[in-house]
């Protein structure tokens, strides 16, 4: 059984991933039928996270937009989750239909997915410790180390230069904490990254001109020329009443470069409802118990993920001691051949990451036309990975 024992690590971490991810259906044509999208709620604020007082429930203002967007058509919307730098592999595979995550456009992307018309315009931003002084534009960064995101705008921008140390990061809080831990000298991202990340990070501050210019736009699948132009007829109708205004208002993200295109010119409203919660949840001491009910909070989260990882590991190991068994008899008692390919399959079943195995069912698969559930595709996964081992044992 101590195959199985190495293996129960990485089965928990997917696990982890798979409530996340609903089951996969084809896409659905029906006017009435739920529009998923997906997004990294880990990515933080402001664009969509766990609610601090409700970790089930996911909010931003993307949330706000997407939701707006599904009222006006008259269809529910959908959260999926998924990984930042896997959000177009998983749209093109059919695992949402649209996604909603802080994706810039550009040429190199337009060439594989088709965007709406933009919906935020912003700016990178460069942001330093509060008491460092020889910074304040990117030049000054020369020979320094400048964290960013990984697959963003930014680090294309950082990478273009020859004079910088560029570190990319999967997550925007981590960078952020290694500026304020002085593992790196600066930190470039999008404007509201940097708003929200300054305004609850003591010790951080924004400094310098603002860079470049960045468009936000709704990603569907190039064939998908149908959504995309009601997408884009809902935010004309939210720019026209105002409502996409108020929406970025209320998070505090409305600046002079949203006037004209997402709306009438003039000077921001002074009320951030949205945005004043964010900071008072994020500034806020709790006290022993107040943390004790927030951490109680996620365990229903837990438990889901308790259960997934019962129904996988019963179902794979089902399917593992018999496809094993089967492996083991062709190995010892079939014709040549047969003992050859049973040999070379355990090798390399057993010679490659599990993970990687679960990726290539996964996001593979689909590419010669076989597409499986998140369910389906992790009992398959792990039914062939664990197969080696009984085989062996």
């Amino acid at each position: 059984m101590q195959p199985l024992i190495r293996k129960c690590s990485s089965l928990l971490a997917f696990c982890a991933v798979l409530c996340a991810a609903p089951a996969f259906a084809p896409a659905q044509t029906s006017s009435r039928s739920p529009i998923t999208w997906g997004a990294d709620a880990e990515g933080g604020a402001p664009y969509e996270f766990q609610d601090p007082q409700n970790p089930s429930r996911i909010i931003g203002f993307e949330v706000d937009i997407v939701n707006a967007i599904g009222r006006i058509l008259g269809r529910p919307t959908q959260f999926v989750q998924n990984q930042w730098d896997g959000l177009i592999p998983g749209l093109e595979r059919g695992n949402y239909r649209m996604v909603v995550s802080g994706l810039e456009i550009t040429p190199d992307r337009s060439r594989v997915i088709r965007f709406s018309r933009p919906y935020y315009v912003t700016y990178e931003q460069l942001v330093v410790r509060k008491k460092e002084s020889r910074i304040r534009t990117l030049d000054d960064c020369s020979g320094k180390k400048v964290g960013t995101l990984k697959a963003s705008l930014a680090e294309r921008m950082l990478y273009e230069r020859n004079d910088l140390q560029v570190l990319s990061y999967d997550g925007q809080i981590n960078a952020y904490e290694d500026l304020l831990n002085g593992r790196v000298d600066a930190v470039l991202m999008d404007y509201i990254i940097g708003l929200y990340n300054v305004a609850s990070i003591p010790g951080l501050r924004i400094t310098g001109p603002p860079l470049g210019r960045i468009e936000y736009g709704i990603a569907v699948r190039k064939d998908d020329a149908e959504l995309v132009e009601e997408i884009d007829a809902a935010l004309t109708q939210m720019i026209a009443s105002g409502e996409l205004r108020r929406i970025l208002e209320n998070w505090n993200l409305w600046t002079p470069v949203c006037n004209g295109i997402l709306g009438k010119a003039g000077p921001p409203n002074q009320q951030h409802p949205d945005y004043d919660t964010y900071l008072e949840s994020r500034l806020k001491k709790n006290s022993g118990w107040e943390k004790v009910v927030q951490y109680a909070g996620y365990l229903p989260l837990l438990a889901k993920g308790a259960v997934v990882t019962l129904e996988l590991s019963i179902m794979s190991m089902i399917l593992a001691v018999f496809a094993g068994l089967n492996i083991a008899l062709a190995r010892l008692y079939a014709p040549r051949f047969l003992r050859t390919f049973a040999v070379a399959y355990i090798e390399l079943i057993r010679g490659t990451p599990l993970l990687v195995q679960l990726f290539l069912i996964f996001y593979g698969l689909p590419h010669i036309g076989i597409r499986l559930s998140p369910m389906l595709a992790a009992v398959l996964g792990l039914a062939l990975n664990y197969s080696a081992y009984e085989a062996e044992n």
